[in-house]
């Protein structure tokens, strides 16, 4: 199991997160926001982990109900 999710290089709680699986592995991610952006390219994420982070190498806000992330 990860421990950090490999979009945003934060801490997950396996219990509560998203999880996607590639090679058959199971990969825990931080929100519904890494999940997608994860399935979309997995190899970039696993071969650079926290690569997905915004500029700031922070996580993104996200709200349920709101389509784009407050920044």
């Amino acid at each position: 199991m990860n421990a950090l999710c490999p979009v945003c290089n934060q801490p997950v709680d396996p219990s509560t997160a998203p999880t996607s699986t590639f090679q058959g592995v199971t990969y825990y991610l931080r929100c519904p926001h890494c999940k997608e952006r994860f399935d979309a390219d997995p190899g970039r994420f696993l071969a650079d982990p926290g690569s997905g982070c915004d500029e700031k190498g922070g996580h993104e806000v996200h709200l349920i109900g709101v389509e784009r992330p407050l920044r």
